[in-house]
């Protein structure tokens, strides 16, 4: 992928781990600057609103859409919140709270209706995605 090279704009001091949506044609990445990116296939980016976190973005994920309109984008972050965000346009969709510390990660079942994040608090949390 061209997007691969892309991050490099960010500092490995900010960058995190990134991931691919079921198209293969977006990255989404996140990292401690308090931002997620959504790059396309030519290295083009897109950031998530300002800083969609008040602290570090530490984990993304991605729900298994076909159709991008219908794709979330789950995050956490060292603000004890998981939020989600609809991919093509980043608007914020919810914000999931029940962690008492840090959010470590976030990820989403293969059928893309519920989603776990655990924290540094010691919790795993479910989140319903749908209905």
């Amino acid at each position: 992928l061209a997007a691969a090279s892309a991050p490099s704009r960010a500092t490995p001091r900010t960058s995190l781990p990134s991931l691919s949506t079921a198209d293969n044609r977006h990255i989404i990445s996140c990292g401690r600057d308090k931002t997620i990116r959504l790059w396309n296939t030519v290295g083009e980016v897109k950031v998530y609103s300002d800083k969609p976190h008040s602290e570090w973005v530490t984990s993304v994920a991605i729900t298994p859409s076909e159709a991008a309109e219908e794709t979330l984008v789950l995050s956490a972050g060292w603000d004890n919140k998981v939020k989600a965000f609809k991919l093509l346009d980043g608007s914020h969709v919810a914000d999931m709270e029940a962690h008492t510390g840090p959010v470590n990660s976030v990820v989403v079942s293969p059928d893309g209706t519920v989603a776990a994040s655990a924290g540094k608090d010691g919790k795993v949390c479910l989140w319903k995605l749908t209905g």
